[in-house]
């Protein structure tokens, strides 16, 4: 299974940093509004001033080419070197690394833009805000008879899985009824949808930019650009709710593990292409409406690295992103600095998480036998089971005639630990699938364990004793 998460993470992560690539880093900055987060002033194309921000865009261009081009290749040899130990947490720890040092070529470009913009005299506008009072609050593209729709597909398919788990629907593929996972699974990506509805909504309803003295070209262009960003969060929406919710149910209700891991891979590229599509469209109308952006807002010094919005006069707490796409807080808003301490604190919860994973990859499990109980022992002590409380125990010589799926616990190649249903029973389980050995153990209280060592001679060794002892 880690075989197909390397490739859903590569799915992910290679796409994402050329989208990236061609979001930030401009090639033709003359067409552009923005240059690493600085504004494009008239003044940049002056004779010398260009050949001066040619140099920067080049090499800060050139700069992060390498990168992506290194990423990529460290990508496909982490996906042709399928065995690689701890590979989940290596390819986790990967794509937060990537994703991280894109944004160091972007900040390092942002910081020589303001250097030679302080050098040329040219100050920010900090404070100043324009609003066109004419169309303010009237530019809308997002419609509710677009968003509602696919948000109540989403809302069938919880309805069908909750069924399912309460078992008014007949399944008989299915190997976990009663255990709530298709909801939890369904209902999370109904939930996906109604964030990324809830998202949509926002964008839709922020402040329009003033870029002209001409309300109709303020207008056409905020109404283009908002159409834009509707359409792309309606098709993220449909391809969520129909794409991955009708695959879980096929995955969870039906049992299709196969199935379940082509689909992610075709969910994750279909929001590739979506996120591709806006970002040609967008930077298209940046570059119709160019010749039109007489009056445009320069408070470059308000965006730190040209990423983070910092603006204690602004009242508002959401603000167009200048890098990427959609919006960003304003972390000087009360509001902002929770959102931004909790998004750090996330981050580092992510880490430590992806720490812990990696090292319960990385260390063996052992099975044995002490002062009368059964110990599973990986890091802790898993379960003890005492073996006065067995009731019968069965040794299985091979585990894939076996349809283990996890409600709650690890899940990898080389470990399997937790709440599992296995055949349709609610079990305990602690083994090492790859070794295709376990034991099956029944308690007096109905408890079943599946269990086993690191290694099949562990697992026999431990079956031995029990059967002894019984």
């Amino acid at each position: 299974m880690n075989s197909f998460f390397g490739i859903i993470m590569f799915i992910c992560l290679v796409p994402t940093i050329w989208i990236c690539y061609a979001m930030l880093y401009p090639r033709k900055w003359k067409e552009k509004k923005l240059i690493f987060g600085v504004t494009n002033r008239k003044e940049f194309t002056e004779p010398g001033v260009s050949d001066k921000v040619d140099a920067v865009t080049e090499k800060t261009n050139k700069a992060a080419l390498r990168l992506n081009t290194v990423f990529t290749v460290i990508a496909v040899i982490l996906l042709v070197l399928g065995t690689l130990p701890m590979r989940t947490f290596i390819w986790v720890m990967f794509v937060f690394i990537a994703i991280f040092a894109m944004s160091i070529p972007y900040a390092c470009g942002n910081k020589e833009m303001k250097a030679l913009k302080k050098s040329l005299g040219l100050s920010s506008e900090k404070g100043i805000s324009y609003t066109d009072i004419k169309t303010v609050g009237t530019v809308r593209a997002l419609k509710l008879t677009a968003i509602l729709p696919p948000n109540i597909v989403g809302a069938l398919t919880v309805i069908i899985a909750l069924l399912a788990d309460l078992q008014v629907i007949k399944t008989p593929g299915s190997s976990a009824p009663g255990t709530f996972l298709a909801t939890i699974v369904c209902g999370t990506i109904f939930l996906i949808g109604v964030m990324i509805s809830a998202f949509a909504y926002m964008l839709d309803r922020m402040k329009s930019e003033v870029i002209s003295a001409d309300s109709d070209i303020n207008a056409n262009y905020n109404r283009a650009k908002k159409k834009t960003m509707a359409k792309m969060n309606v098709l993220m929406v449909w391809i969520n709710a129909i794409f991955a919710g009708v695959l879980s149910l096929l995955d969870i209700l039906f049992y299709s593990g196969i199935t379940m891991i082509a689909g992610i891979g075709i969910y994750m590229i279909l929001i590739m292409a979506a996120l591709a599509m806006f970002v040609h469209t967008e930077q298209s109308i940046e570059k119709i409406y160019r010749k039109d952006m007489t009056l445009i807002q320069d408070d470059d010094d308000l965006w730190i690295a040209g990423m983070f919005y910092y603006n204690p006069s602004d009242k508002r707490l959401n603000v167009e992103k200048r890098a990427g796409v959609g919006s960003t807080i304003n972390m000087a808003h009360p509001v902002g600095k929770v959102i931004g301490f909790l998004a750090a604190l996330s981050i580092v919860f992510s880490i430590l998480v992806v720490i812990w994973v990696g090292m319960l990859e990385s260390t063996p499990i052992s099975l044995r036998v002490s002062d009368g109980n059964v110990i599973c022992h990986q890091l802790r002590d898993e379960y003890v089971i005492p073996v006065g409380d067995i009731e019968s125990i069965e040794y299985i010589e091979d585990i894939r005639g076996l349809r283990f799926v996890r409600t709650s616990g690890t899940g990898m190649e080389t470990l399997l630990k937790g709440n599992f249903s296995v055949d349709g029973e609610a079990c305990k389980v602690f083994l090492a699938p790859d070794k295709m050995v376990a034991i099956k153990v029944v308690t007096a209280s109905g408890k079943i364990y599946y269990i086993s060592g690191a290694t099949p001679t562990e697992t026999s060794s431990v079956y031995a004793q029990l059967n002894e002892s019984l």
